[in-house]
């Protein structure tokens, strides 16, 4: 069974402009979608950053990117 991409996802392979029918492919798509999000997230919670209000800020942003597609942040940082 084919997985249906989350409307963002969708969303974004049709701004990408390879994917005129995302339908076709759509497993791998969206595991390397996750996997660029994920990344993404893992960039801003790893930092040495010693200021606090920098290292709040990219925490915030994290947990942002996570929630609007719907990735629980723990599976990110484990």
């Amino acid at each position: 069974m084919r997985k249906k991409l989350t409307p963002e996802l969708h969303e974004l392979a049709l701004q990408a402009g390879g994917s005129f029918y995302p339908e076709v492919n759509t497993e791998i798509l969206h595991q390397y979608s996750m996997l660029l999000v994920k990344k993404c997230i893992e960039i801003a919670l790893n930092s040495d950053e010693h200021n606090i209000q920098l290292l709040a800020g990219r925490c915030l942003a994290a947990a942002a990117i996570a929630e609007y597609f719907n990735i629980d942040i723990g599976d990110v940082t484990e």
